[in-house]
C-alpha cells in the first residue's frame, strides 16, 4: 500500500515537472500567442489608424496576431495606464505620442516616463486647423485677425493641456488673438462639434478629418510641417503664413517597464522592418502620416527631449 501511495505521488510531481519544462521551452520562443496593443483613443483617430495599419504588418514580422484594444478617457490616460499595469512580459504594448505625456505634466495622468520601456518612435504627422467648407476664413491669417478684433468670440475645438491646445495658445501669443477654446474628448467628439457649428474652428490631424474633406464638409486651413503636404498641396503651412511654429507629432510604441530586453530586442528589430516596408509608408502617407522610425536609444533620447519641451508648456498655462 505504502509503495502504491509513493509510485502515484512520484508519478504527479514527474507528471507536474513534466508540465513546467514544457511550458518553459513554449516560452523561450517569442512571440508564441497574440500581441495586445492598447490604443488610448477611439477608433477612427489618428493614433487608432496609424496602430491598425502598422499592426497589420506587425503580425506578417512576428507570426502572431496583434489585436487592437481602444480604452479612451481622460485625455488618453485611461488606456495608457491600462497598459501600464499589464504583464510585463512583451505581449501587451502601449501605442504612444506627444499626447501621452502632456497626461503626466498636467496631472491628469498617474504615470511617469520611468514606467514605460520604449520601443520605437515609428512616425511623424502635422497638426491642423479645420473649418467647415462654408465658413468664412480661407486662411489662417482670416481666422486670426477675425479673433483679433472680435476677441473670445470664435469658440475653437482642442485638447485641454495637450498639443492641441499648445499650438493656439502660440498662435494667441504671436498675433494677440483670442479664441473661445471648447474641449470636446477625442477626434471623433471635434469633429462632431465641428460639423453641427458647436464650434467654428478644430485643431485636428489629416487622418482624423480625411471622410470631412473627401465629402466636401470642411477644408483645412493650415498645418504644423515644415512643408506642404504631398497629398494636400494646396494647404499652405502655418511658416508661409507668417507664423513661425513648425511642430511635427511623434507616434510609437511602448511597453510597461520591466519587459525582457530580449523581447524589447526583438519588437525592436520587427518594428524597424514594418517601417522599411514602401507599402506601409504609402498606406500611412495617404493619411499623411510620414514614417520616421527611431531605434530604442534615439526614442528614449527624444522622449527626454519632448517631455522637457511639454513641461515647459504646462507651467505656461498654468500661470
Amino acid at each position: 500500500m505504502q509503495l502504491k501511495k509513493m509510485t502515484i505521488t512520484t508519478a504527479l510531481m514527474l507528471a507536474m515537472a513534466g508540465v513546467i519544462f514544457a511550458s518553459g521551452q513554449a516560452e523561450t520562443v517569442y512571440p508564441s500567442r497574440a500581441l495586445t496593443i492598447v490604443v488610448p483613443w477611439n477608433p477612427g483617430g489618428v493614433s487608432d489608424i496609424r496602430a491598425r495599419i502598422i499592426a497589420e504588418y506587425l503580425e506578417d514580422e512576428l507570426g502572431q496576431p496583434v489585436v487592437i484594444r481602444n480604452t479612451s478617457g481622460a485625455s488618453g490616460t485611461v488606456g495608457t495606464e491600462e497598459g501600464l499595469q499589464a504583464q510585463a512580459d512583451g505581449y501587451t504594448l502601449i501605442s504612444i505620442d506627444d499626447a501621452t505625456w502632456y497626461g503626466l505634466h498636467n496631472g491628469i495622468g498617474d504615470y511617469q516616463l520611468s514606467d514605460f520601456a520604449p520601443i520605437s518612435v515609428m512616425a511623424k504627422w502635422p497638426i491642423a486647423i479645420a473649418v467647415r467648407a462654408d465658413a468664412p476664413w480661407q486662411t489662417i491669417l482670416d481666422l486670426v485677425e477675425d479673433a483679433r478684433a472680435n476677441p473670445g468670440t470664435i469658440p475653437l475645438a482642442m485638447t485641454t493641456g495637450n498639443q492641441s491646445h499648445m499650438i493656439p495658445v502660440e498662435i494667441q501669443n504671436l498675433t494677440g488673438a483670442e479664441f473661445s477654446f471648447v474641449a470636446p474628448q477625442g477626434d471623433a467628439a471635434r469633429n462632431a462639434a465641428l460639423l453641427s457649428g458647436t464650434v467654428d474652428a478644430a485643431m485636428t490631424y489629416v487622418a482624423a478629418v480625411s471622410e470631412y474633406l473627401e465629402a466636401g464638409e470642411f477644408r483645412l486651413l493650415t498645418h504644423t510641417l515644415g512643408s506642404r503636404l504631398p497629398n494636400l498641396p494646396d494647404v499652405p503651412t502655418m511658416q508661409e503664413q507668417g507664423l513661425e511654429i513648425v511642430y511635427e507629432m511623434m507616434g510609437g510604441f511602448a511597453a510597461p517597464a520591466g519587459t525582457p530586453q530580449d523581447r524589447l530586442d526583438i519588437l525592436e528589430g520587427a518594428l524597424g522592418r514594418v517601417a522599411a516596408n514602401p507599402e506601409l509608408q504609402e498606406r500611412l502617407a495617404e493619411f499623411s502620416i510620414f514614417v520616421e522610425f527611431m531605434s530604442t536609444a534615439e526614442t528614449e533620447a527624444y522622449l527626454v527631449e519632448v517631455n522637457q519641451r511639454i513641461s515647459r508648456f504646462a507651467q505656461l498655462v498654468s500661470q
